[in-house]
This record gives C-alpha cells, sequence and structure tokens, in this order.
C-alpha cells in the first residue's frame, strides 16, 4: 500500500488487498508446516504449530476457498483486458505464481522440485513473488 501511495498510482479495490492477504498468509503458514514437521517439541514455535494442527488446515481451506472466490470474481470482472494482454503480460502472471509453488516444491515424475532448498536463491524468490503482485496488478 505504501508503494501505491508513494507513486499515486489509482488505489486497487479492497479484494485485492484481501486476495494479497489470503494468499500471503496460505505461503507462509504452509512454510512452517513443512519445515516443522518432525521438528523439537522444545520450539516453542513447532509445539504451537502440533497442538493446533486442525485449526491451521481449517483456516488453510478458508482462506483458499475464499482466494479461489475471489481470483473467479477477478477474472470475471477483467475478462475484457485479460483476453488483450501480451504474451509478456501473460508470462509474467504465469510466471509469479509458479514461483511461489516450486519454493515449495512440487513433484514431477517422482521427483520433487524445491526452489527453497537452495539457501542462496531465497530472498531473491520471495522478493520477486512480493515484486510480482504488483507488476501483475499493474499489467491488468
Amino acid at each position: 500500500m505504501e508503494a501505491i501511495l508513494q507513486q499515486n498510482a489509482e488505489f486497487p479495490e479492497s479484494s485485492f488487498f484481501l486476495m494479497a492477504f489470503c494468499a500471503t498468509v496460505l505461503f507462509y503458514s504452509k512454510a512452517y508446516q513443512v519445515t516443522e514437521k518432525g521438528a523439537s517439541a522444545r520450539n516453542i514455535r513447532s509445539a504451537w504449530y502440533a497442538r493446533n494442527s486442525r485449526v491451521i488446515r481449517l483456516s488453510q481451506f478458508i482462506l483458499m476457498a475464499l482466494l479461489t472466490v475471489l481470483l473467479l470474481r477477478f477474472i470475471f470482472l477483467f475478462w475484457s483486458q485479460l483476453l488483450h494482454l501480451s504474451l509478456y503480460e501473460i508470462i509474467l502472471l504465469i510466471f509469479f505464481p509458479l514461483t511461489g509453488l516450486l519454493y515449495y516444491g512440487i513433484r514431477f515424475r517422482g521427483k520433487s522440485y524445491e526452489l527453497r532448498l537452495i539457501g542462496w536463491l531465497k530472498p531473491f524468490i520471495i522478493a520477486s513473488i512480493v515484486t510480482g503482485k504488483q507488476i501483475g496488478r499493474a499489467h491488468v
């Protein structure tokens, strides 16, 4: 929001911020679930996630459902603009969410691809995903 104000850009509707919130919470709560599996009970965060795993799964389900509804609404509202995107803009819209998915890994033909295992790359990936949200908003 600060960048929008500094650049005097058009202020998006509130559903954009709600989508960004849902995606961010899902992204980071998945991070803790992935990293905390089998972690020591002496770790306070690990113990909290172990005790509250049902609540976390429920909240992730609710956030994913809300995000899906908001994305479908976004597609419905901006369908005509989406049809006129250039190949470059389509690649940008696909690249950043795909990078987010690959961060925690996907399995393909029995292999797991996880960008988070490349330590020096982690800050660049996270920064590019955050930047991608702004680029995606600006191009639509």
